[in-house]
């Protein structure tokens, strides 16, 4: 049988991991299971673009380099390997040796059903900001992070390839509902790659939170602008002000504190029945660690 204090630490722990939803699962293929597959050549950033691919060849002893425009994003399929080399061949049967890293992965490909698996589940859906960032090109074509406000809405405009990147390997394209641009790069399957599989959910809702949490537009309105206000449930309270430095449980009441830096004080939070009843400001001396658990 849980305590309940075990009861609410796992009910905020559940709280925060629908929050952050992040999976750390990854694919890691045996060289034999390669074989057969597509892949494309990965594009580089406008400002990066080389004159050749930097580790993708014409021939088997690397004596002739692979011209990037003539060969961005052709598919190629995976033929045999040679030790740490990967042949492949264009669909004209064109032969194409690409070095593996010491990682395992080979940089300048992306598994080719990442891009059509992305586009068939993303394109023209709506993404809600979670971390309050995407990405943005300068006037340099310079890559930048553009600050977004909480659970703005974005459309999803296209999905294309990400740039060469050992973790990432689709850009999503972003747009504001003011038509400001932005992308995000993510690992979508883990298939030659070493980052967390569907990374995009660490940064954003794939669904309107307001219906994940259950709130109505005021109550929206308030954990957007990290306004606590009664009548909230816990979980819209972590959603609004994070996780507490503390919590007490007894029987329907629930207590979560809360130090608060701007004041230099500490606040309670008294729920009953999950539901927000009422708020209390407390002095330093009133901290009992043995009434209260620790997260």
């Amino acid at each position: 049988m849980y305590t309940n204090n075990m009861k609410i630490l796992l009910f905020i722990i559940l709280v925060l991991n629908v929050y952050s939803n992040v999976s750390d699962q990854k694919i890691n293929l045996e060289k034999d299971q390669w074989i057969g597959l597509g892949f494309f050549l990965a594009p580089y950033e406008l400002n990066k673009i080389p004159k050749y691919y930097k580790q993708c060849y014409s021939n088997d002893r690397f004596f002739l380099k692979l011209p990037y425009n003539s060969y961005h994003h052709k598919i190629l399929s995976a033929v045999k390997w040679h030790k740490d080399v990967l042949e492949l061949k264009t669909e004209s049967g064109e032969p194409i040796y690409c070095k593996q890293s010491s990682k395992g992965i080979i940089e300048e490909l992306i598994f080719y059903k990442d891009l059509l698996h992305a586009k068939k589940k993303y394109i023209n859906t709506t993404f809600w900001t979670k971390q309050n960032f995407m990405y943005v090109h300068d006037r340099k074509r310079r890559v930048k992070k553009y600050k977004t406000p909480r659970f703005q809405a974005l459309k999803v405009k296209k999905v294309d390839l990400a740039p060469v990147h050992e973790n990432h390997s689709i850009r999503i394209h972003l747009e504001t509902e003011k038509g400001l641009p932005g992308f995000f790069d993510i690992s979508y399957t883990g298939v030659n790659r070493v980052g967390e599989i569907e990374g995009l959910k660490e940064y954003f809702f794939l669904q309107d939170p307001r219906v994940v949490f259950g709130m109505n537009n005021d109550i929206f309105k308030h954990v957007i602008n990290k306004n606590v206000v009664i009548g909230m449930t816990i979980e819209q309270v972590l959603l609004t002000i994070g996780k507490p430095k503390k919590f007490y449980q007894n029987n329907h009441n629930t207590t979560l504190l809360y130090y608060n830096k701007i004041q230099d004080n500490e606040i309670e939070y008294h729920f009953y029945k999950k539901r927000l009843t009422n708020i209390v400001d407390i002095a330093d001396d009133e901290w009992n660690s043995d009434e209260f658990g620790e997260l």
